[in-house]
């Protein structure tokens, strides 16, 4: 599906710091993530000190996204918010976005995804109305 059929735009969002920049593989993206009707160019880089491929994920918190619900897009590694809630009945605490039961993805591993809370999206909509 490219963007002309979906109707939405390829989105190239900030990414966590310019930095990687300059060590970017190529110009084109390394993978291209769909969630919640987007598409998101993720760019791979090499890392100075591994030698390893990387994806250069974005920083939503610096440069958020909503979808047209006015949700957040989220990274799914980042630390949980404070309304982050663990659908295991073991689980104290929630560390990461992935492991929500707010973070809405397309697939298990996928990197990108929208919260579903209502409390982020109440917020999410204060913030966009500044």
């Amino acid at each position: 599906m490219d963007s002309e059929k979906s109707g939405k735009p390829y989105r190239i969002v900030r990414v966590r710091s310019n930095e990687f920049k300059d060590r970017y593989i190529s110009n084109k993206p390394g993978s291209i993530v769909r969630v919640s009707g987007c598409e998101f160019h993720l760019f791979r880089y090499i890392d100075e000190y591994t030698e390893q491929e990387c994806t250069d994920l974005p920083c939503f918190d610096e440069n958020p996204e909503y979808t047209d619900e006015g949700k957040p897009f989220i990274t799914t590694l980042d630390n949980a918010c404070p309304h982050g809630k663990s659908d295991a009945p073991d689980a104290s605490d929630v560390n990461e976005c992935a492991d929500c039961v707010w973070c809405y993805t397309e697939n298990p591993t996928a990197a990108i995804g929208v919260c579903m809370c209502e409390e982020r999206k109440l917020k999410s909509q204060e913030e966009q109305t500044k």
